[in-house]
Formats: C-alpha cells, sequence, structure tokens
C-alpha cells in the first residue's frame, strides 16, 4: 500500500543481488512524527541504489509502527539521509491490534520481541534475520523499534503490574520515540462497545461522547477516558511516574475492596490527561502541567456505579441523571488521603473543601491532579 508521496522523484526501481544498508527513520526533530516526504517514525527501511531521487535517500519501506501512522506504508520512498538512524543495538516488538475491529492481517504473534537486526542485508533478500529468527518480508508485519534503555522501563512496568494485577503482554505497555511509557491496557474499546456506551451512559452529544471511557487497565482496576485531546496522545509518562501510579492505584484497589468501601466497579481509578509524546513545552495539547510526564489527572469516583465524570459543585450534566452529581465525597477523600500519605507525591489538586488533604486549584471542579515527585 503507497502513503502519499512516496514515488515522487524515483526512478530505476530495480534492485541487484547485493548489500544494502537497513535504517529506522528517525528524524532530527524529536517531536516529529515523521519524516520530510510523509515517511512515518520508526519506519524500517532499506536502501535502494539503484533507485534516484530529487533529493534524500531512495529507500524500500519494510515496516511501520502503527503509533506513528493509522495505515500501513510500503513501497518506495525518499528520505532525508539525517533523518536514517542505524538499527545497531535495536530490538522490535511486534504490536497487538488496537482493538478487535481491527481485521488487518498480523502474521507474527503479538509481544514477539526480536533481536536486532544486521547494520546490511541483501538487497533482493525476501526474508530478514532477526538474531536466530528468520523473518519473511511477506510475513512481516508492523513493528516498533525498542532501544535497551526503553525495553528495560516497558519490562519494569510489565512486570509491576503483573505483581499486583496479573498477567499482562509485552504489547500491552506502549512507548514512544523519547522513552515515555504508558500503563499496561490490556483492551481498547471497539466501535460496537463504544456504541453500547453510548447508550448505556445517555451520552448523547459529541462533547459528552468525548468523555467516554475508551480503554481498560489489568483487572478493570483502572480505565481511561479521552476527553478533546486525540486517542492516545495524553497516555504517557516517565518511567518512575508510570510504576509510582501503578503502585498507588494497586495499593488504592486492594484497600478499596478489603475494607469494602466500595465494589470493584466503584472503586476503579478513571485516568485522563498524562503527558504528551514527550516534554515539549508548551504542551501541544494545551496543559498546564503535564509536560514533564509525572502528573496525571483522575477523575472524582462516582457512587452509582457510572463511567462519567462527576462534579463535586454541580449536577450531572446528562438527561435523567441531573438530580444529584453521582460524586461520591467519602470514597474521592480517601483516595485522595492515600495519595498524599505517599512520600513519592508531590502535590494533589482539587477543590472541594470537604476534603482537607488536597490542594485547591481553579479548574479541578472534575478532577484531581496529582503529581509524583520528578527523576
Amino acid at each position: 500500500m503507497m502513503g502519499l508521496g512516496l514515488l515522487a522523484g524515483l526512478m530505476g526501481l530495480g534492485a541487484e543481488a547485493a548489500d544494502c544498508a537497513v535504517h529506522r527513520v528517525a528524524p532530527p526533530d524529536v517531536h516529529a512524527l515523521s519524516a520530510a516526504g510523509g515517511v512515518p517514525r520508526n519506519s524500517l527501511v532499506r536502501r535502494s541504489p539503484t533507485a534516484s531521487c530529487a533529493s534524500g535517500v531512495p529507500v524500500e519501506v519494510l515496516s511501520t509502527d502503527p503509533l506513528y501512522t493509522a495505515d500501513p506504508w510500503g513501497g518506495r520512498a525518499c528520505v532525508p539521509e539525517v533523518a536514517l538512524a542505524p538499527v545497531a543495538g535495536v530490538s522490535w516488538v511486534v504490536p497487538a491490534p488496537w482493538n478487535a475491529d481491527d481485521q488487518r492481517p498480523h502474521p507474527q504473534p503479538a509481544g514477539l520481541l526480536l533481536d536486532p537486526l544486521p547494520a546490511v542485508v541483501a538487497c533482493d533478500a525476501e526474508a530478514l534475520d532477526f538474531g536466530d529468527r528468520t523473518v519473511s518480508l511477506a510475513q512481516l508485519g508492523p513493528l516498533r523499534p525498542i532501544d535497551p534503555d526503553t525495553l528495560r522501563a516497558v519490562l519494569a512496568v510489565q512486570a509491576a503490574s503483573i505483581r499486583r494485577f496479573g498477567p499482562v503482554g509485552l504489547s500491552d505497555v506502549l512507548w514512544t520515540h523519547t522513552g515515555r511509557v504508558s500503563l499496561p491496557w490490556v483492551h481498547w474499546e471497539t466501535e460496537a462497545e463504544l456504541a453500547d456506551t453510548f447508550a448505556r451512559e445517555a451520552l448523547d452529544t459529541a462533547d459528552r461522547q468525548e468523555r467516554a471511557v475508551r480503554a481498560h487497565g489489568p483487572s478493570e482496576a483502572y480505565l481511561y477516558f479521552k476527553g478533546s485531546d486525540a486517542l492516545r496522545s495524553d497516555i504517557w509518562a516517565t518511567p518512575a511516574a508510570a510504576l509510582a501510579l501503578l503502585d498507588a492505584i494497586a495499593s488504592w484497589t486492594e484497600r478499596c475492596t478489603a475494607a469494602a468501601w466500595g465494589s470493584a466497579v466503584t472503586c476503579a481509578v478513571q485516568l485522563g490527561d498524562l503527558s504528551w509524546y514527550s516534554d515539549r513545552r508548551p504542551d501541544p495539547l494545551g496543559h498546564r502541567d503535564h509536560y514533564a510526564g509525572t502528573c496525571a489527572d483522575v477523575r472524582l469516583f462516582r457512587s452509582d456505579g457510572s463511567r462519567y465524570e462527576a462534579w463535586w459543585n454541580r449536577p450531572d450534566d446528562r438527561p435523567g441523571f441531573a438530580e444529584s452529581s453521582g460524586y461520591d465525597v467519602v470514597l474521592t477523600g480517601r483516595f485522595i488521603d492515600g495519595l498524599v500519605a505517599r512520600p513519592d507525591v508531590d502535590r494533589v489538586l482539587f477543590n472541594d473543601p470537604a476534603v482537607a488533604s488536597a490542594t485547591p486549584a481553579r479548574g479541578h471542579d472534575d478532577h484531581l491532579h496529582v503529581c509524583f515527585e520528578g527523576p
């Protein structure tokens, strides 16, 4: 499948039996999600010495990273030399489909960790050697490169989640090229499930639908609500903050259910904004205090089992829910008390004067803002 602009400037597309360098696409601008010409970041490419470009280096796109492109790319492209990074020392992970609606073929099992590639391969090779595993190009599918430091961070998050919540796959933990990581997300809502959510929660407008839960953590202990930002654009944290947040959620879940403060449904932690892909400031998503990757927004707890936002100072805005806010001041207060007692929590912002352990701050009537200590 060709992306726009891939054929521009290309001539003489034959390949000969010689050695060709392989690279990953890594634009020098750390905030760029694609190279000049539109080739997505993290794409695996092989040089095409018999092709030519008006500018840049002619390459063959072998595989792409689904985090940086909505559609798989293939064919020939022109890429600036400066955007081509070595593959030495970089491992590759087979990503999982985002949800069950993804019917594209994924020939390699999700979560498979592949060894680094050699720096050169035959220009006409129809397979690649990832250490002792040979994968044909026809069976390659999407791949995500991961450097050793980020791999250690991802494995640490996976291990921490397994200890506290049970089985989690490697592909359930996401990461960015800047070393930010996500909490493990074991299920993303399909379109059919999302339609059921809209009906069940009376989300009858685009604004309300934006606030629906879109992903589920292990054991349903925590959930992700999208908000107005693009899906998955705001789920990133530093590895240390991700580990701290996981531990805080696990500790809360154990206390909440053991003490019968609520059910598994009402004790679940609903997470919103963490940070963007990197520490760019100002954050392109418009966040004032999230760029560092150490803060998270958390919805207020509800007593009615609804997975929708609540306000401490106003009623629910949905039809049929307006007689109350659903806000559970006791559960919310206990959750905040547990956070502020942690030595790694820097501050918790929330405006309800009945919750004395939180710090008031403008704009925090419908969610908490918790920040962990930086590295």
